[in-house]
């Protein structure tokens, strides 16, 4: 092109026509080379850019192929793109035979500035036939290598490097069609996400990778199909996994969006990913945002407390709600109902290290000795039993408090002296024969409770082994 530009200024017209052309037509035929090998090919571009290359390498006239290749199987330029490119070659013909023809500056400068625009100037990117084509090799199972977010953008930065990045609409628009076709023809029993076909899971997380790219992140919730797909019947959790791929991104859309995106996840808290989601959207909720999924995460999961309440809650990750959850399982132990007490253990027994580390050592006795008064009774918990007779399994860890509070106060102990003699039995199903020493020799040092009775309590132990070894523990 540099060539032609001099061309022009020395006023050889036919001369510059010729080498922008030329220019122009190799830098279009390696282009298609390019896009041909780029991976997001159809067979009909393969097929016409190894004839053009055939043609090449034979020396002919490849001119009219290329430009027509161009437009129909690469769109790499329009169709007026493509009949103002098969006008100048013609006028190309004219200006590098005998013909007579007398080029005009004028000409010369609109040759050199079509081409530039329209070819010399544009990256090799493939038009709506890539997207088409894309679409296809998204019903393989193994288009993406992982699933993660990271694997996935990755991916998808590879295969769009030969995308125009104007087309990012219509990506969107035909992934979100895709998943909303595929859904409409799945059987009922196969609307979970986990089983749908690989197309539909493709195309989310396509479109979940798209959120990410710097190119389209901007542009991506403002697009239509997004917000059809947030207000989607069928799989309303759709459009919460595309914001679990960058929760930032709640902070650039409009309230509206937002706040049917918060209603979406206030009203799906029973779902992994929705908590998953609300932890890592924490740090960008506005005080009224937070405060109405704390009380729905409240309500749920403190106050109709359930075994897996402290796990669902450790997925949220709001230490407030954590705090709450302690407090209500520590409450509830003490409740008069056995069915309240048996679903408190159940709560305790799967407190988290996090959640475990937020109770006080005198707070952790406390409980123990509270579900050991619960064994007796005319309504005892079966569950409180279960863990006199079997030891208390995920909360031995809470043993070591009872040793530390028994060096400091004895006074709890006393207090709760109508258990103790389950609180033994349970210390010592435990394999813990430390701990009961340690609370006789406190009892007996404070002079509160006579040491007889609480080497009876010890007496009354199925584990004559253990007994003797409290024994051989307790003061003399």
């Amino acid at each position: 092109m540099a060539e032609a530009v001099r061309c022009y200024h020395a006023g050889a017209h036919r001369a510059a026509i010729v080498m922008a052309f030329a220019a122009a037509m190799d830098d279009l035929r390696r282009k298609l080379v390019d896009l041909a090998g780029s991976g997001g090919a159809s067979s009909d571009l393969k097929a016409a850019v190894g004839h053009i290359e055939s043609t090449f390498a034979l020396q002919r006239a490849f001119e009219e192929d290329a430009i027509a290749t161009a437009q129909v199987h690469a769109q790499l330029i329009s169709p007026d793109e493509a009949k103002a490119l098969q006008s100048y070659l013609k006028l190309r013909h004219l200006c590098a035979h005998p013909s007579g023809y007398v080029a005009t500056a004028e000409e010369a400068r609109a040759v050199i500035a079509r081409v530039t625009d329209s070819v010399l100037s544009r990256p090799a990117t493939l038009g709506m036939v890539f997207v088409d084509q894309l679409l296809q090799r998204l019903r393989s199972e193994h288009f993406f290598p992982a699933q993660d977010v990271e694997s996935v953008t990755k991916t998808l930065g590879h295969e769009l490097s030969v995308m125009s990045p104007g087309l990012l609409p219509a990506l969107i628009l035909k992934l979100a069609d895709a998943m909303r076709t595929e859904n409409e023809a799945a059987p009922p029993n196969q609307r979970l996400r986990f089983l749908r076909a690989p197309l539909y899971r493709n195309a989310l997380a396509a479109l979940s990778g798209l959120a990410t790219l710097p190119q389209a992140e901007a542009m991506f919730w403002r697009q239509r199909a997004v917000q059809e797909l947030v207000l989607s019947p069928d799989d309303p959790l759709t459009a919460l996994s595309l914001l679990a791929a960058r929760p930032a991104a709640i902070t650039t859309l409009d309230d509206i969006t937002r706040g049917r995106l918060l209603l979406v996840a206030n009203r799906h808290l029973h779902d992994a990913d929705v908590r998953q989601l609300l932890k890592a959207l924490e740090p960008f909720l506005r005080p009224g945002e937070r405060n109405d999924l704390a009380q729905s995460l409240k309500r749920d999961f403190v106050d109709s407390l359930a075994p897996r309440s402290p796990i669902m809650l450790a997925e949220v990750g709001w230490p407030d709600l954590e705090d709450a959850l302690v407090e209500r399982v520590l409450a509830q132990a003490r409740a008069t109902s056995y069915i309240e007490v048996n679903i408190a253990i159940g709560a305790a027994d799967a407190l988290t290290a996090g959640q475990v580390s937020r109770i006080s050592a005198e707070r952790r006795t406390e409980f123990l000795l509270d579900i050991a008064l619960k064994t007796e009774g005319t309504y005892p918990s079966f569950v409180a039993r279960d863990r006199r007779k079997d030891g208390l399994g995920a909360r031995t860890d809470f043993i070591d408090a009872v040793i530390e509070t028994a060096r400091g106060d004895v006074r709890l102990f006393v207090d709760k002296e109508a258990g103790l003699h389950a609180h033994f039995e349970m210390l010592l199903a435990s394999q813990r024969p430390d701990a009961v020493a340690a609370i006789i020799g406190a009892l007996t040092t404070a002079s509160r409770v006579l040491p007889e009775r609480a080497r009876e309590a010890a007496a009354q132990s199925t584990f004559p082994e253990i007994v003797a070894a409290v024994e051989d523990a307790l003061p003399v």
